[in-house]
Parts: C-alpha cells; sequence; structure tokens
C-alpha cells in the first residue's frame, strides 16, 4: 500500500500537505488510538473487493464511536452512540460539526457498499459499477479526492476513470481524510473550550481582586 502511496508522492488533508513519512506515522498513531493491530489498516487496500469495504467500514465506525464518544464526553451517551447504525453516527458527526457535507457524502456511500457486500459474498467493484445511477453518486462523492487528471508515476489519468478502476485506495484515502479532519476538529474544539474555560477564571479573579 505505501507502494502505491510514494507513487502518489503526497496526501493533501485541506491544504495540509503529508509527506509518505507523516502519514505512514498517522497511521500508526491511528492504529494505536483505536487499539488495533500493527499494519491492518495501511493493509486494508491490499484486500479483496468484499474484505476491504467490510474491514474499512468496521474501521470506521471504531474510529467515530473512539472521535464521537470523547468528544461528546456524558457517560449516559457513550452506550447511545455505539448502538447507532453507521449512518446515524454520520450524520452525529456532521452534526457536531467535526465533519463536513463532502465528508458525509463520503462516509454515507462506503456505508451503501458496506451494505451491498454484507448482501453479497461475491462483492466486486465492477458490477456494483455498471448501476449507472450508483456509479454516479459515487463518483460524486469519491471525485474529489484525486486531482484531474491523476499524475501516478508519470503517467496521467482522467479523475473518473482512476476512481473506478482504483476504488480502493480512492475509498481508502478518502475515508481516511474524512476521520482525521474529523480527529482534529474534535480536539480543537476541545481546545477551544478549555481555552475559553481558563479565560473565564482569570476574568473572575481579576474580578474578585478589584
Amino acid at each position: 500500500m505505501l507502494e502505491f502511496f510514494r507513487g502518489r508522492a503526497t496526501l493533501n488533508l485541506r491544504g495540509v500537505t503529508l509527506g509518505t513519512s507523516s502519514f505512514s506515522e498517522y497511521l500508526k498513531f491511528a492504529e494505536s488510538e483505536l487499539q488495533l493491530p500493527k499494519g491492518v489498516i495501511v493493509d486494508l487496500p491490499n484486500e479483496d473487493h468484499w474484505t476491504f469495504i467490510i474491514k474499512i467500514s468496521a474501521m470506521v465506525e471504531r474510529s467515530l464511536n473512539h472521535i464521537l464518544t470523547q468528544h461528546l464526553k456524558e457517560e449516559s451517551l457513550k452506550e447511545l452512540v455505539i448502538k447507532q447504525s453507521l449512518g446515524a453516527k454520520v450524520d452525529l458527526a456532521l452534526g457536531q460539526k467535526l465533519i463536513e457535507g463532502d465528508d458525509q457524502k463520503k462516509l454515507k456511500m462506503m456505508a451503501r457498499l458496506r451494505n451491498k457486500a454484507a448482501h453479497h459474498i461475491l462483492f466486486d467493484f465492477d458490477e456494483v459499477f455498471k448501476e449507472a445511477d450508483f456509479w454516479t453518486q459515487y463518483k460524486s462523492a469519491f471525485a474529489n479526492v484525486w486531482n484531474d487528471p491523476v499524475v501516478v508515476g508519470g503517467n496521467s489519468v482522467p479523475n473518473d476513470t482512476f476512481i473506478r478502476e482504483n476504488p480502493r485506495p480512492t475509498i481508502f484515502f478518502g475515508v481516511i481524510d474524512c476521520l482525521a479532519i474529523a480527529k482534529i476538529e474534535a480536539d480543537t474544539q476541545k481546545l477551544t473550550k478549555e481555552a475559553a474555560n481558563i479565560i473565564d477564571v482569570l476574568t473572575s479573579f481579576k474580578a474578585t481582586k478589584k
């Protein structure tokens, strides 16, 4: 998988460019944070189509459970969050402003792919994309993962051709982007609240000194 990433050279997360080393370190951190076996995330795109969708969906759900329950803090809400469907968790993340509309589209499309795979052990992207409406919606959700055209190893490929022929790396990078930003946003909101609390304490302290 990292060989594919080296061909791409960099991953752009909303204007923050990560090199191969940074991206690898981020995945190691994610595996540690989610208490997953070493290498399980980076190896996902090497799985067959059915296994890839099932595993990456499970990883996304585990990630959202982790991010949302830490973000909400209320113990009474944690079990409720975990029991929700993946789609409901995606909507909750949007409502909490941890993700944006484009992220919601990607994660909801991935959930739809999981539902298809769950009912068909011979799930294959080529077959799924033969459904014209589904292909159009998938393309709309994941087109912005790559530049247009996509340049890999010196070769230039139209964006829609590339995402059709390379669904696993496309979904992988798209989903990692969404989850990374959700984690960063959750941490940012936490720090903002903590800073506001400190300011309130200092303001109150100054008021009592007058």
